[in-house]
């Protein structure tokens, strides 16, 4: 075959590109987007490796475009209801030559009612919406959070291929994909090229082992800033933190919630950590921890960065088997005598005293952690104190 590209026609494929919609329901699952399905047929010529599917709001305005391979049906998922979107389809051999367009099909989401069966066949993979996400010139490599990654059913155990294309390589090269199948959650890296600004999208595609309807797309904007369009204010602001966690002290069994408020130039990103290990899914800026075990306590840190910087706080979490309080005793003033009331926080406890052992009396009802100072100590030859949990 000529190496000229010219002359490898999308003709030779007998270009029939027909446009459909998909209609999946299933009890488990709702689907707020249309699925397109483009079938053809297939090339009879054997330097043929694969087609691309290229689509977008306009008539040859094609935005994005998604490597189906060597098939001869695609499904393209996450188009909005009622909108109009563009196909046309191209093919390419080995060497990466790539034909000319194909036919143009052209396809209106409806926003159909749920049908009343499930169509059999093979079900298009799924893949969560990704937010856009801003950066600055010359920043580091940057990471985005892939996840809801699912063959589309619990029924399909198939192997799972994830990759990404960017339509501005000359801002935003092709991303690199961590992922193994059959995860449910991987992680794009990308880097801007060094003194360029602008807008790239990047499309991620899912790809399963079917035959057909085995491809979904999601995509997001990646804006690099250039700093002289940015306030020598934005420019240098690292995350900020408002609120820094404090320590506490709980019971098992109980549920604790920590969060942290911050601001920053562009979109900001969370990691918790436990003792300095991260904490799987915990990347916003709230944690909550259901029924904490004895074997979750100790130190907690969230770290919050953008493309400028980062920033962490920490705090530790004692977790009791019991309300027991403890007390620890602090300096006082001559004929005085206090300590500090360290049971689980937000209980209730009382502190008594006595001079015998025997008889007790109350001098304080307070919620922990809290100061007993006894300021008429000095008034005793002994004195003893205890506390115990009120409910």
């Amino acid at each position: 075959m000529s190496s000229d590209a010219n002359s490898f026609r999308a003709d030779k494929l007998l270009w029939n590109l027909v446009v459909g919609l998909l209609l999946l329901w299933l009890p488990t699952a709702a689907f707020a987007s249309q699925t397109a399905v483009l079938t053809w047929i297939a090339s009879s010529d054997s330097n043929v490796a694969g087609c691309k599917i290229y689509h977008g709001p306009a008539s040859h305005d094609y935005q994005n475009v998604v490597d189906v391979g060597l098939v001869t049906s695609a499904a393209i998922s996450g188009l909005a209801d009622g909108s109009t979107n563009y196909f046309a389809a191209t093919t390419y051999d080995s060497s990466g030559n790539e034909s000319t367009f194909s036919n143009e099909a052209i396809f209106i989401a409806p926003s159909p009612a749920p049908p009343a069966a499930v169509i059999a066949g093979n079900h298009p993979p799924t893949l969560n919406s990704i937010s856009d996400i801003d950066v600055l010139e010359n920043s580091v490599a940057q990471t985005a959070a892939l996840s809801g990654i699912t063959s589309g059913a619990v029924n399909e155990n198939q192997s799972l291929k994830v990759t990404a294309v960017s339509s501005n390589t000359r801002l935003i090269p092709n991303p690199s994909i961590s992922y193994v199948s059959p995860k449910g959650s991987g992680v794009l890296t990308f880097r801007p090229v060094t003194k360029a600004f602008g807008t790239a999208t990047i499309t991620v595609t899912v790809k399963d082992s079917g035959k057909s309807n085995n491809i979904v797309t999601q995509s997001f904007n990646v804006i690099v800033v250039s700093p002289a369009n940015v306030s020598l204010y934005t420019l240098l602001a690292a995350p900020k933190i408002s609120n820094s966690l404090t320590n506490c002290t709980t019971m098992i069994g109980k549920s604790v919630s920590m969060s942290v408020d911050a601001s920053g130039f562009g979109t900001l990103k969370y990691q918790w950590q436990l003792n300095g290990t991260n904490l799987p899914s915990a990347t916003g800026r709230i944690l909550t921890i259901p029924n904490i075990k004895a074997g979750q306590m100790g130190t907690y840190t969230v770290t919050v960065y953008n493309s400028v910087g980062a920033i962490s706080t920490s705090a530790f979490v004692s977790v009791m088997a019991t309300p027991a309080a403890r007390l620890t005793s602090l300096p006082q003033p001559v004929g005085q005598f206090g300590f500090q009331v360290s049971g689980v926080d937000g209980y209730k406890y009382v502190v008594q005293a006595s001079s015998d052992l025997k008889n007790w009396v109350s001098v304080k009802t307070n919620t922990a952690p809290f100061i007993f100072t006894d300021a008429n100590a000095g008034n005793y030859g002994r004195r003893f104190y205890r506390t115990f949990y009120k409910p």
